[in-house]
């Protein structure tokens, strides 16, 4: 049996932490939700696997060639823009039944076990279930008989809707889980699956010389003097914590993302800094609030709870904020460090990139030459449209075609 993997999700509600990522690479300890996804199905034995993916499908993959080691065979299908019920028809191509994995859960149910389960019914589907409403979890196998009724073109949720209508009508089986399972659909739900890690996994690191016992610091990261680093929070690599701040919480504890700065006096309530973010002295974030990557918050400013900054926001001095902060008056059209071409502060038009790419080409001398690339099939009009700019402005383009910045650097 092979099984396919969901991960080209969106992840809506645990925005801003997706807001430049899918949500199946978000970091859990320093690992993405994805890789731990990989090992659970070589666990049970599986040998091929399809990735559904759709959002940030290049970073999926640059992941996948940078850190993916085992053993199972992978293909990528593009299912972008399709429920979860067309991304598993789509990617279940020849097959007559296929292990499916929604890629926002950690689970430590025994796959093997589901398979028996199923192999035992004559029904077209066996679904793991961790809800005492005896929901169906993100985890299942399902035959092609399911889907043959259903209409291809309506927008359908595996768990919400088939498997709960295959249930009541005796086509589907529901297998209660056991042992540890979270499906990370909120901060909240990020942080408690986090916690859940530390504590129970044995995956928490300490350094003696300053005696964080049970928080999870990777190293190498600077931690200023009279530092506070509560047990069950987690510090990424290359991170700043400056003197005197605080990462703590409640029930759970706080998250610093890869290259982010906590400077002096800062206090981290059980939230969420995303990786790039630089916090300025005495800014305090209160419970499951998120600041999003490179997202800059200037120096005494109080997020209140639940408040999301989105990724490349300002926030001034002083502020309070009650509200999320998903606009702004200082919109910029930016490349960052993957090829992606947006805007922080609003959508990125094809209008805004010619402008772009007319300032940029200004720069150069007239009659010289420009290399353009797009980094995803969802930013080549942005990409034509630049390079109109750019020829707007007398200046020549050689388009390389689909490439990022490591393709790049090597011209």
């Amino acid at each position: 049996m092979k099984a396919v993997v969901l991960c080209g999700g969106r992840g809506e509600r645990l925005m801003p932490m997706t807001d430049r990522r899918p949500a199946a690479l978000l970091r859990l300890c320093g690992k993405e939700i994805l890789l731990f996804t990989l090992e659970m199905l070589e666990k049970a034995g599986f040998e091929e696997a399809v990735l559904a993916v759709g959002y940030g499908s290049e970073q999926v993959e640059r992941l996948l060639d940078e850190k993916y080691s085992g053993k199972i065979k992978l293909h990528m299908i593009n299912t972008a823009g399709k429920s979860t019920v067309q991304a598993v028809r789509t990617a279940m191509c020849d097959e007559t039944e296929i292990l499916a994995v929604e890629c926002n859960c950690i689970c430590t149910h025994p796959l093997d076990e589901i398979i028996k389960v199923h192999l035992s019914h004559d029904t077209f589907c066996t679904a793991l279930t961790y809800d005492t409403e005896n929901k169906p979890a993100g985890i299942y196998i399902v035959k092609r008989e399911l889907f043959e009724s259903l209409n291809p073109e309506k927008p359908t949720d595996m768990t919400e809707d088939i498997i709960h209508e295959a249930v009541k009508s005796g086509e589907a089986v529901l297998l209660d889980g056991k042992g540890y399972y979270k499906r990370i659909t909120t901060p909240e739900a990020f942080l408690d699956c986090q916690r859940h890690m530390l504590y129970n996994e044995n995956m928490s690191q300490r350094l003696t010389e300053n005696n964080f016992s049970g928080a999870a610091i990777g190293e190498p990261v600077y931690i200023g003097e009279n530092v506070s680093v509560m047990s069950g929070s987690v510090i990424e690599s290359g991170s700043v914590i400056d003197n005197n701040a605080v990462v703590k919480g409640g029930k759970v504890n706080g998250y610093v993302g890869i290259g982010s700065v906590v400077s002096e006096r800062c206090d981290i309530n059980s939230a969420v800094v995303c990786r790039g973010a630089v916090l300025d002295s005495g800014v305090k974030c209160g419970e499951y609030s998120v600041i999003g990557e490179k997202a800059h918050i200037s120096s005494e400013a109080v997020i209140e709870k639940g408040v999301g900054i989105w990724s490349g926001k300002t926030v001034e001095k002083g502020v309070r904020l009650y509200e999320n902060v998903k606009r702004s008056s200082d919109s910029r059209l930016v490349i960052d460090e993957n090829g992606e071409c947006s805007l922080w502060g609003g959508e990125a038009t094809a209008q805004k990139a010619m402008l772009f790419g007319l300032c940029a080409a200004s720069a150069a001398k007239k009659g010289g030459s420009i290399v353009t690339a797009y980094g995803s099939d969802e930013s080549l009009l942005l990409k034509q449209a630049l390079d109109c700019g750019i020829c707007q402005a007398g200046v020549n383009v050689y388009s390389i075609g689909r490439a990022g910045i490591s393709e790049l650097s090597m011209l």
